[in-house]
């Protein structure tokens, strides 16, 4: 029984050091030196989410993610409506996979593949 608490305390513990390194931020909280972002006042390259939000009507403007200092993940930026304006995914900065564009009212405007951060392929519109 204590291993099994031993085992359990760890886990939280490891979590915890985690979530201490990975955090939600602001692009505007980001400064960019050589392709790597940091978090501003600090030479420890970024990890964690950016979200911003509009001023105006508080709808979600956009959401990175970043490991180490560079975009790695799903990327998402919103038009002031509402509507998704671009989703696309990031490995160590660069763009890989799927990226797709929509006008402001909704519909799909192209679809684009890249490999390694380049264009990969014809446009889908």
């Amino acid at each position: 029984m204590q291993k099994k608490i031993s085992k359990i305390a760890s886990f939280f513990f490891i979590v915890m050091l985690i979530g201490c390194n990975f955090f939600t931020a602001s692009e505007k909280d980001l400064i960019k030196i050589n392709d790597t972002y940091y978090y501003k006042n600090t030479k420890k390259p970024f990890s964690g989410i950016t979200q911003d939000f509009d001023s105006t009507n508080g709808n979600i403007y956009s959401e990175f993610h970043y490991l180490n200092g560079k975009r790695d993940g799903l990327s998402r930026v919103w038009w002031d409506n509402g509507q998704l304006e671009f989703e696309g995914y990031y490995k160590n900065g660069l763009k890989e996979g799927v990226f797709k564009g929509w006008y402001r009212n909704g519909k799909m405007a192209a679809i684009r593949m890249y490999k390694n951060g380049l264009e990969d392929g014809e446009w889908k519109i």
